[in-house]
């Protein structure tokens, strides 16, 4: 379990390397596309999916990342169809 010590009014935390490791990686991903979209991160499904029916993704590679991240649980919902 992770320690958590106040000095000087900020919190340091102990991680086991693993985990620490683990952290590193997800922040650099999330650095690395905020700088290459100029700072601008979709916060939903539906937008990476209007961004990709406007054609607006630089690469496939950022597409397939964005798509792991935020449409790997995306499940649409459709209205009902008027009988």
């Amino acid at each position: 379990m992770p320690k958590a010590t106040p000095s000087s009014g900020c919190i340091t935390i102990t991680l086991p390397p693993k985990t620490f490791e683990q952290l590193q990686a997800i922040l650099a991903k999330q650095l690395y596309f905020e700088a290459s979209r100029g700072g601008v991160m979709f916060s939903t499904a539906e937008e990476v999916l209007t961004h990709l029916l406007d054609d607006k993704f630089s690469s496939e590679v950022f597409f397939k990342a964005q798509a792991a991240t935020y449409l790997a649980d995306y499940r649409p919902q459709r209205p009902p169809l008027p009988l």
